[in-house]
């Protein structure tokens, strides 16, 4: 057997086994949860601790569950525009990688100015279930209210 056949053959078996690991930590899209039952189950658990809080699907070259939350209710949003309120945006991939990748957090009633901005991070983290993403969303919207209210 040549070299070259031996490479191929060892490439596949590691390709293989990296994709099979990857399949069977899936938080959602597995036995227990599809993507619509996670999502649903993570409106009716964390609804309730905001006024604004939404989960949806995105299709970014995997299923990813988006979350947008905001810290008023849509009324007092200036001219009506989610982006004008203190919000965060977080993407769960079906791996468990949790990030929030925009946010706009600003000491309540001050104006958004650098000055007035929360120091609150949410470091990107790997949940192991379904409920540990959700108890790290409502850790980090606990910890923002701290400082917000």
């Amino acid at each position: 057997m040549e070299l070259k056949e031996v490479r191929k053959i060892v490439r596949g078996l590691t390709e293989l086994t990296l994709n099979e690991q990857l399949s069977e930590n899936k938080i959602f899209n597995n036995d227990q949860y599809s993507i619509e039952d996670a999502i649903q189950y993570l409106n009716s658990e964390l609804s309730s601790s905001v006024p604004e809080f939404k989960a949806g699907t995105a299709h970014l070259g995997k299923d990813t569950i988006m979350i947008t939350v905001a810290f008023e209710p849509k009324e007092e949003w200036p001219h009506r525009i989610f982006e004008n309120s203190n919000y965060f945006r977080m993407r769960i991939e079906d791996s468990g990688v949790m990030e929030v990748f925009v946010q706009s957090l600003y000491q309540k009633g001050k104006g958004s100015s650098y000055e007035n901005r929360l120091s609150v991070k949410f470091r990107k983290a790997k949940a192991k279930s379904l409920d540990d993403a959700k108890n790290r969303i409502l850790k980090y919207i606990q910890e923002i209210k701290q400082y917000y209210i």
